[in-house]
This record gives structure tokens, sequence and C-alpha cells, in this order.
């Protein structure tokens, strides 16, 4: 079945109407959700995946929607999870947890999981305000990333892994108050507050970390804030639908970065509208370069001298890999 969207999905139905295993496809083919249908309407355990990576699993209502209590959504990791009321899907208020193992049932991988345990976790009201529980902070982001002290001068805190990361791996998010057209106007300058980026949420975009939420003593809820600049990073800010902020920026790698290096992206400030220090960075030519790549390029420097390329674990060519 082909809706005018692009959006399909594929299963079994009877007299025309859906009964049985069904799976739900978006406009370029990615997984989007997996059901029981009994008599037009989801049955039993639903999978419904969420942009940027986390899933919502539960049962179904009566009425087909994932609204209840002890419905579940698992970070990409797929290991660390929230459960608790959720009302379609969306977070009402649930407790951190960890996959314990999983059944399967009619073709419905049905997850378990460990006794709940820590705070309480709600959905964030939309609003001024960047979060009434900053010191909360992501169970996620609490197994991937830590802020410590950066090797950047003047950079102060900086966003390190905590173990190895392979590319296309969701390390941090970034939740701040999201400017608009007017609030930009009246921003502060870049030597007030450089900590505001463009939002890939939004079209023209702002997302700002408050002053008195720069401090890592006074705002721990979220982290991509702390992740430095380079103009040759090794991550990205891409769109994640999280379970507590919704719709946000955050940290994507785009490279191999082994435990305990340092995180970077590039901020894309305009040059005509950016920090003093990003302007003169760019002109000088002097920015951090992450510590795999100075590896990367240890190597290319070496390879010539040899009679068959460098690879990495991947088998990928380091000479490709520069280039």
């Amino acid at each position: 079945m082909v809706f005018n969207d692009g959006h399909w999905l594929e299963g079994f139905c009877v007299r025309g109407v859906l009964h049985g295993f069904v799976r739900k496809f978006d406009e370029v083919g990615r997984l989007k959700g997996v059901s029981n249908y009994r008599n037009g309407v989801p049955f039993g355990v639903s999978w419904r995946i969420i942009r940027g990576g986390g899933v919502v699993v539960g049962r179904s209502n009566p009425q087909g929607y994932l609204t209840g209590h002890r419905i579940a959504y698992l970070y990409p990791d797929f290991k660390t999870a929230l459960v608790g009321s959720f009302v379609d899907g969306c977070l009402e208020e649930g407790q951190e947890t960890r996959l314990k193992s999983v059944v399967e049932d009619r073709g419905i991988k049905i997850p378990c999981f460990f006794e709940l345990s820590g705070p309480t976790y709600k959905r964030a009201e939309m609003g001024c305000h960047v979060s009434k529980e900053p010191l909360l902070t992501d169970p996620y982001e609490n197994t991937m990333v830590t802020v410590k002290h950066s090797k950047v001068e003047g950079a102060h805190d900086g966003l390190h892994v905590q173990n190895h990361v392979e590319p296309n791996t969701i390390l941090a998010f970034y939740n701040g108050k999201k400017l608009t057209t007017e609030e930009m106007r009246d921003a502060p300058s870049w030597e007030d507050n450089a900590y505001r980026i463009f939002d890939p949420t939004r079209k023209n975009g702002t997302i700002d970390i408050p002053e008195n939420f720069i401090n890592y003593d006074n705002y721990k809820a979220s982290l991509a804030h702390k992740t430095n600049h380079s103009f040759l990073p090794n991550a990205e800010l891409v769109v994640f639908d999280h379970p507590r902020f919704g719709l946000v920026p955050c940290v994507l790698s785009t490279h191999d970065i082994k435990s305990g290096e340092e995180v970077f992206v590039h901020y894309g400030y305009e040059l005509t509208d950016c920090p003093d220090w990003y302007a003169e960075a760019w002109e000088q030519g002097k920015y951090p370069v992450p510590e795999t790549f100075k590896e990367w390029s240890y190597h290319a420097e070496v390879a010539p001298m040899c009679t068959t390329p460098i690879e990495d674990k991947k088998g990928i060519p380091i000479e490709a890999l520069i280039k």
C-alpha cells in the first residue's frame, strides 16, 4: 500500500483490511514501524522507529496507539531505555533501565528489561526555558561521552568519548533555547556568548545555551554544547527526536574515534558573522586536528615507501580515507 506522501507499507490483508504482520516504510525505504494488525488496527506489541535512531516499543492500546504504561523508549544503542507512561509514542514520564533479553511472538521482538531505577524523566515543556531539571543527566550520554578539560587553547571544557566509537554513532544531544528571528536580532555579541549554533531542526533556525547554563556545574542535562570546533571535524550535527527534549540537534560521529579522544564538529559560522577566534583560525590555519586524523596523516606519509597500501581495520586504504 503506497500513500500520497511516498510512505508505504507491506503486510497481510483479509478482505482488503490489514490483518496480520505489517511493516511501514518512509519515502526512501527506511523502516518506520513493525506491528501485528487485527481488523485494521495495530494489536499487541508494536515498534516505532524514531528520527535519529531511537525506537518506541510497547503494547498498543485498543485504538492502536502506543499509549499507556510499561512502554519503552530504546536509545540508539538498543541497551539504554526509559520505561514508563507514553501518549501516542511520546514520553510522559519514565525511569531508566537496561535491556535484559528479547523474545519473539508472531514475528515481533518483545524486549524484556531490568528493574527500573533512578530519577523520573519527564517530557520537557516547550517554552523559553531550557530545562526545569538542568542537573538531570541523560542516561545515554552517561554511557557515551564525558566532559573534561580540552587540550584546545582557550577552550576550557571539551567533549570526549568514553569508549571507541565507529562512524554514524550518536554521541550527545544539544538541548538549548531555540531563538526566534527577533531574539536573534537582540542576541548578545559573540564576545558575550559564543554558544549559539545553527539549528538543523528548523529552517534558518538558531539554538543557544543561556549564559547561566554554560558552566557544567549549572547545566548537564545535555552535553553537545561542550563540543569544540575544528575545520577537520570527526563528528557533525544532525537532527534527533529525543524522548525528553523533542527535536534537537545531536552530535553524530563521522569517523572512528578512539577511547578518550576529543570530539570536534564544524560550527558552520559565516566568516562575515562569526567570533574573532573563528576567523583567525581559518585565516591562519590554526585549529585542532583529531588524534585519529594525525595517525592517518602519519600513515599517509609512510605509505609511499610500502609495496602495498596501508589499510585500516575495515580494509579501506588509508590514502583513500585521507583524500
